[in-house]
């Protein structure tokens, strides 16, 4: 038995269908399914099919409609299906359409806005008859892949391969947000004018098809013509409306991500900076955004020097574009090695810097053991950019309103560190020792009466005589006092490290073996290196 028009009001699952013209008609025999979006001089329209549109054809040219319906009266289709939108209504069709498929018996149903078209066409096709039954697995097929892609949280290039296996054509989507360009081909012609052409010409070039929210754009499916048309004709639509409908929901899930990602990041600044007012609120806003506060936790801040300027130069317009995709790959990178090792830590891109709130339920030793191997594995990824990268890692916190302490105190290792010669494997505030001490003092007007009663005569000679003993005292400290490592560090013969040894001790008129002087001369180096003017006095030096 066949499958005749009015039968689709039976069927389950379909409320909400009405018929506005062409009564008549409806012992029509459907045999199809088919979406049109827009009519061009190669779109194929078969006897017996079902042809759906959408509200946008109706909107962008009501003479095409009408000449769609003269066409389609002209053929023995069993009806045409409209999905009206939000925004249009069966009242703004013309009552010229309307009388034309009244003469042609030619049934015109309206399809409410709540309908997803892919369930109608699949119920519509399950009571065809057995003529279609080929037909109907390969639609199933279709809608299998498509539900397999959604259940397995699959993204928009796995969507992408899929409709290019099924096409068998060369697909890209365009997503106008973040305007990136997904594409499953090879086709370097393809690639090439996806990445180059803008929007309009691509429209020109090969068929688009928008991918929309609530009537709002968010890309397209860009398709380049099938080199079998005829065969590929009949699914593709039906592939397609599948594709796009994957595709949303990806918007939809990656949407809902992105604000999950912007509670953090609000999250984290207000940790940071010390905005709650109590413990108990801050750990509300926590459990808001889904982040277990049970374990300890540690900021870490990562400072990348002049990230952009140490990129190649490239002289065309695009740039800035190729350094700023480098740069986000580099970043990227980082966050990926840290969430590897840490699968729940929350990061924040903030003026110049990555910062990271890291948690733990291992012991103390334990976590810092981890975190040297995660900052090894940084700094290994980092080399191979030849950048300057600076790390600092605050002390351990077990409340999370807290936290803001422990970046103060990553905050602290990174400034010492650009004002200091601190060894690179530095990068613990625990690890600060005297520096700790020094800095809470090396903004006094004292400070610089202490080191200039050291190290003054020194600086004075070297000014006058052009020397650098300074410099070699400042060597000889960071070797631990030891002639024979600073002489090697400095390329110089151990005798003449010996002999500027004796000389630094006479010109600056102290014991330079004597334990306690050692210690006074070592805190005026530092401190003489913590204060900003003599280190403009150094350079201009």
């Amino acid at each position: 038995m066949k499958t005749i028009v009015k039968d689709i009001f039976e069927f389950k699952d379909v409320e909400g269908l009405k018929v506005i013209a062409g009564k008549s008609g409806l012992n029509r025999v459907i045999s199809g399914v088919q979406i049109i979006e827009e009519l061009d001089f190669d779109t194929q329209l078969d006897e017996e099919d079902f042809i759906i549109i959408d509200e946008n054809f109706i909107k962008n040219d009501s003479l095409e409609v009408k000449d769609l319906i003269t066409k389609i009266s002209r053929i023995k289709v069993a009806a045409i299906g409209i999905n009206f939108g939000e925004s249009i209504d069966e009242q703004q069709l013309s009552d010229e359409v309307l009388v034309i498929a009244n003469q042609a018996d030619l049934p015109i149903i309206s399809i409410p806005n709540y309908y997803i078209l892919t369930n109608l066409i699949n119920v519509i096709l399950r009571k065809t008859t057995n003529k279609r039954n080929e037909v109907l697995t390969v639609l199933e097929n279709i809608y299998e892949s498509f539900t397999q892609l959604i259940i397995n949280e699959a993204g928009v290039q796995q969507i992408i391969i899929e409709l290019r296996e099924l096409l068998d054509r060369q697909v890209a989507f365009y997503d106008i947000t973040f305007n990136n360009f997904y594409m499953a081909d090879t086709s370097n012609q393809f690639m090439e004018d996806m990445e180059l052409l803008s929007l309009k010409k691509i429209a020109n070039a090969y068929q688009c098809y928008p991918v929309k929210i609530k009537d709002e754009i968010y890309g397209y499916i860009v398709l380049a013509k099938n080199k079998n048309e005829k065969d590929g004709n009949r699914y593709d639509k039906v592939i397609l409306e599948h594709g796009k409908m994957a595709i949303e929901m990806v918007i939809r899930r990656n949407i809902s991500n992105q604000l999950k990602v912007a509670q953090q990041k609000f999250l984290i600044q207000d940790l940071i900076f010390n905005n709650f007012k109590s413990e108990e609120f801050a750990e509300k806003r926590a459990y808001l955004c889904n982040w277990d506060i049970k374990e300890r936790m540690v900021v870490m801040v990562l400072k990348i020097k002049d990230l952009r300027s140490d990129r190649l130069e490239v002289k065309q317009e695009s740039s800035n574009q190729i350094v700023n995709k480098v740069d986000e790959k580099i970043i990227l990178n980082l966050k990926n090695i840290i969430n590897d090792q840490f699968k729940d830590s929350i990061s924040l891109d903030y003026s110049k810097s990555i910062v990271f709130i890291i948690k733990t339920n291992l012991g103390r030793r334990n976590f810092r053991q981890r975190l040297e191997e995660l900052i090894y594995e940084i700094k290994t990824s980092i080399d191979e950019h030849n950048l300057n990268l600076i790390i600092g890692i605050g002390k351990i916190k077990s409340s999370i309103a807290r936290l803001y302490e422990s970046y103060n105190e990553a905050i602290q290792v990174i400034k010492l560190k650009q004002q200091v010669d601190l060894q690179d494997e530095v990068v613990f505030y625990d690890d600060l020792g005297i520096y700790k001490l020094l800095r809470l003092i090396h903004d006094k007007d004292e400070v610089e009466q202490f080191y200039s009663s050291y190290l003054g005569n020194l600086i004075k000679y070297d000014q006058e005589n052009g020397t650098e003993l300074l410099k070699n005292l400042s060597c000889l400290i960071k070797n631990d006092w030891n002639l024979k490592a600073a002489s090697e560090e400095l390329y110089i013969h151990y005798n003449t490290m010996k002999y500027r040894f004796k000389k630094m001790g006479k010109i600056l008129e102290l014991d330079l073996k004597d334990p306690e002087v050692k210690f006074n001369i070592t805190c005026a180096i530092k401190l003489l290196k913590m204060n900003e003017e003599l280190l403009l006095f150094k350079k201009a030096k």
